[in-house]
């Protein structure tokens, strides 16, 4: 192995994701291209780089690296070759000179410990002053946070976001629970996580490393259309995933007391049918509750079955059981427009126009379809479901003609660009996906499979505040709608607005949950 030591002149190539650098080191008096994992270095930094001289067939002569250390600049010419690199911003070639001039040698402790001296300097400030000792800080700090993070194999530009959300607490936070990671840093998750701890030596049967494991399971099943697992489901899931091979129920009463834990935090929920159900004490280690509200203060046994209790993400759980309520709202509000008195005249008055709708398109509808269109402009919510071939185009073309008869609004939409393109063509009225309907935002905010239920719902203009303005909405191929798109739909829906959902249960399913 050979040893140079220089400082860095010159960045010429770095790859941020795996910190791959390509630089030019100003070493004994000559230059010398570096190349290999140097992601916590930059240009004026000071290096030694251990490794083995290459002879590259198109740039020649290279160190490629194996290891490095960085050094502090430990004379003054070293200093201002340093401050001038703009490494620090506010400091060019005329300031760096003034500020090792005065100081020489102990430049750096000035900056670092006493940077009220620095305004002895002409035209350093002092804000100015401690703006450049900040600065200083910093580099040192994200340094040494990338240099501890390169031994556990975190590459560049994950190691910056760490240490931006952590700061100096990175140290202790991934010796105790780098967990964390998973679900506090954009970009990071379960597996890059446990990586990390194994590295660090974390126990593969740690709590945090099953708390985890959890939600990292229960997530990858919303991922494969899941809105929630059966509990006893979950724990083996995770088990199998976590690699823990002992029996016993020593996994299962940890992994219990995680999932409590996750319910504490409200990141997930745990519900067991109400029936089954029998209230326990406070102090009881049970993890399902049958209240709606999901306290987390209450408990209760479950009667043998704890296994069938549903564990959801809280955003899911919330998600389905607004949009149920929604759902019922709408149902409610058309039948309070109707009233109860007004039903068998109503209905006899839309059987007749749909006679004469038929009559002018010259066409007959079977009695399905009959009872289709009829319920879907007296009801406030209608269903309509069937394979190929059984005349759903037609009965939607019939809905069309009877609100247009009525003077009523409408919009159609589908989930994806294609299905809005065959709507469009079948019906022969303009379609749109949903997305458009809703007029997604250009920058929509971070959504959370785990989070509660305001999470990833500001993605859409359209909502309770901004809703549609229409009389009816039909939704095609409604197999493919997941439960958080059809939730944003419900949300912009107002009451009284009739909502048709078109779709054969044979068809291609929706990628998302639900």
């Amino acid at each position: 192995m050979d040893q140079i030591k220089g400082f860095i002149k010159n960045m010429v190539y770095r790859n941020e994701e795996n910190g791959y650098t390509v630089l030019t080191l100003q070493a004994e008096g000559e230059e010398i291209t570096v190349v290999g994992s140097l992601r916590a270095v930059d240009i004026g930094d000071t290096i030694a780089v251990t490794g083995t001289f290459i002879e590259h067939p198109v740039y020649g002569k290279q160190m490629k690296a194996e290891s490095f250390s960085v050094t502090v600049p430990d004379d003054a010419q070293a200093m201002e070759r340093y401050l001038a690199s703009g490494a620090i911003k506010g400091i060019g070639h005329a300031l760096a000179s003034k500020i090792v001039k005065i100081f020489g040698a102990d430049t750096f402790r000035v900056i670092e410990e006493e940077p009220e001296l620095l305004t002895k300097v002409k035209g350093i400030s002092a804000k100015k002053a401690m703006d450049i000792s900040m600065q200083m800080h910093e580099k040192i700090d994200l340094r040494d946070a990338l240099v501890f993070l390169q031994k556990y194999g975190v590459s560049g530009s994950m190691a910056v976001r760490i240490f931006h959300r952590y700061g100096t607490n990175i140290y202790s936070i991934l010796r105790e629970n780098p967990y964390r990671l998973a679900t506090e840093v954009d970009g990071i998750g379960f597996k890059t996580a446990d990586e990390i701890a194994q590295k660090i030596g974390i126990s593969a049967s740690s709590e945090f490393r099953i708390k985890s494991g959890l939600l990292y399971t229960l997530l990858q099943a919303q991922a494969g259309g899941h809105c929630y697992l059966p509990l006893g489901l979950l724990l083996r899931e995770t088990k199998r995933m976590l690699g823990i091979l002992e029996e016993g129920e020593d996994f299962e009463e940890v992994a219990k007391v995680q999932l409590k834990s996750l319910q504490l935090d409200q990141q997930v929920v745990v519900k067991v049918p109400e029936e089954d159900v029998n209230p326990e004490p406070a102090n009881s280690s049970s993890i399902v509750r049958p209240d709606s509200t999901v306290r987390p203060d209450s408990a209760v046994q479950a009667s043998g079955r704890e296994a069938e209790a549903r564990v959801y993400s809280s955003y899911f759980y919330h998600a389905e059981k607004k949009s149920a309520a929604l759902l019922l709202r709408l149902l409610e509000a058309c039948k309070e427009q109707m009233g109860a008195g007004r039903r068998s005249a109503l209905e006899e008055a839309v059987a007749g126009r749909i006679r004469k709708i038929e009559k002018e398109e010259g066409y007959e509808l079977d009695q399905e379809q009959r009872r289709a269109v009829q319920e879907a402009v007296t009801k406030g919510v209608v269903l309509i479901t069937g394979g190929p071939g059984t005349g759903k185009t037609t009965t939607i073309r019939t809905i069309l003609r009877y609100l247009e008869k009525e003077g009523s609004d409408f919009l159609l939409a589908a989930p994806t660009g294609r299905a809005a393109k065959r709507m469009s063509e079948a019906t022969r009225a303009e379609a749109k996906t949903i997305h458009r309907l809703l007029e997604v935002n250009a920058q929509p905010q971070k959504e959370s499979g785990a989070g509660n239920v305001s999470e990833g719902i500001g993605v859409f203009e359209r909502d309770e505040e901004h809703p549609l303005e229409t009389d009816c909405v039909i939704i095609d191929e409604t197999s493919m709608l997941d439960l958080r798109l059809f939730y944003a739909l419900l949300r912009a829906i107002l009451p009284g607005t009739h909502l048709i959902l078109v779709g054969d249960a044979d068809q291609l399913p929706s990628v998302g949950a639900g």
